[in-house]
């Protein structure tokens, strides 16, 4: 008895009272679900149990994790440092790593689409860390599900196959989470919307099979003989290889389809419902998995930017600050420029060559941007010496300094003249200069 009241106290105490134990099943409200979760067993209103591999078999939920899954991890991950110079890519064993080849067996891309379709199935991504003098050498997926999270005295460490990892050792990524240290599911957390149509996939299954449920019927009555006869070639004209053929009984046989209600037609239409609640659950544009006929865009650009900015930058993020802290020594975040990951999303927001000259172009003759700054978009370094720093505008391309050094210089009439017949607006630009060493003053 007493081994009892310790085993049910040990399954309160891990899963029921804990709100996200491994799976993300919280206790609030569901605790008989949390119950459930602890043997691994997770039901829906719909009476289907779900799991992570079961609900992988529905396309819309696949489409939706793979395709995030291959747009975050074809985005160029690299190390970066802020300079003198730039933003420069710093070529350093952390930059191979996780741009290059995180181990031997697998790529970088493979390594990431594999660490985001875990994250976005079971709530939570793990890769342990393999260091060789405290500097990280290799990266190893680890499945989701024989990982334990463990809170002892205030630190975390992790449970894998009998083995105690360090938290500084492992890469544990995670969407959201009830307590911040393990993160939900979302396909256990929306059990009710997956169980659905899991279920209605069954069933569309049955109604539209291989033929329509029918009766077939006789004027004459037949011999157990003759009937079976009558089956197995109803069977073989409409099951086997000669699908599609015309069935011949005689006998007077005659076939009698049964007709789908109407209110089971309509359920199969609600499959179109189903999925837009499962795109809602990841974020995910209609269009972005080949359902054009939802979409609300009015071009690809525009859609591009809402699927970055929604959908793609909180994992960018979440990928990025969980390798800041656990890949750089600690020494690293007390230097005025620290090494830190950055994923370069400039390619996701590329229109046509010509669009993109377009806005360059802007950039550089409006005076907003030096040619650095935009050659750092293109993931080009910076030009030799100081001529990439220039800020110039539309015009000759005259650099500003010198338009301030004529003004304080009192230009004489002829450079006067020059300058108005390149287009300058002097009035203008000595208001403009002037604005400025007032705004510099004061800071």
């Amino acid at each position: 008895m007493a081994e009892k009241a310790a085993f049910l106290q040990k399954v309160w105490s891990t899963v029921v009272y804990n709100p996200s134990y491994k799976r993300g099943i919280s206790a609030v409200g569901h605790s008989f679900d949390a119950f459930k979760a602890f043997f691994g067993v997770h039901t829906s209103e719909s009476g289907e149990g779900v799991s992570v591999e079961k609900a992988a078999s529905i396309d819309t939920l696949f489409s939706c994790v793979n395709a995030i899954s291959q747009d975050v991890s074809k985005l160029k991950f690299r190390v970066k440092q802020k300079t003198d110079k730039g933003r420069l890519v710093v070529h350093n064993m952390v930059n191979y790593l996780i741009g290059v080849r995180p181990n031997p067996y697998t790529s970088a891309i493979n390594f990431w689409y594999n660490i985001i379709f875990n994250m976005l199935s079971y709530g939570n991504g793990y890769a342990l860390i393999k260091r060789k003098r405290s500097e990280p050498e290799q990266f190893i997926i680890l499945h989701p599900d024989k990982v334990d999270c463990l809170v002892i005295e205030g630190d975390i460490f992790y449970k894998y196959e009998g083995f105690i990892i360090k938290q500084e050792d492992m890469l544990h990524f995670k969407l959201y989470s009830f307590d911040g240290i393990v993160g939900v599911s979302p396909i256990i957390w929306n059990a009710n919307t997956f169980g659905y149509r899991i279920k209605m996939n069954k069933y569309q299954a049955k109604v539209l099979g291989s033929k329509p449920e029918g009766l077939l019927s006789f004027q004459e009555g037949l011999t157990p003989e003759q009937g079976k006869q009558a089956m197995e070639m109803w069977k073989s004209m409409t099951q086997k290889d000669e699908l599609g053929g015309t069935p011949v009984l005689s006998g007077g046989a005659k076939y009698q389809p049964f007709t789908l209600n109407p209110d089971v037609v309509q359920m199969l239409g609600a499959a179109n419902l189903n999925d837009e609640r499962i795109m809602g659950i990841y974020r995910m544009p209609p269009t972005m998995i080949q359902k054009y006929q939802d979409s609300a865009f009015k071009g690809p650009e525009q859609q591009d930017n809402v699927y970055l900015k929604y959908t793609l930058t909180p994992i960018n993020k979440v990928i990025q600050q969980e390798c800041d802290y656990k890949l750089f020594p600690e020494s690293n975040r007390q230097t005025e420029t620290p090494l830190y990951t950055n994923h370069n999303i400039k390619e996701m927001l590329r229109g046509s060559l010509k669009e993109q000259g377009e806005w360059y172009r802007l950039l550089r003759t409006l005076g907003l941007s030096n040619a650095d700054e935009i050659r750092e978009m293109e993931d080009m370094p910076p030009l030799e010496g100081d001529q990439g720093k220039i800020v110039v505008i539309q015009g000759a391309y005259m650099p500003l300094d010198k338009l301030k050094a004529f003004y304080k210089n009192k230009a004489t009439d002829s450079e006067s003249n020059t300058l108005r017949q390149m287009g300058f607006d002097l009035s203008f630009l000595k208001e403009s200069i002037e604005k400025t060493e007032i705004m510099n003053s004061n800071e």
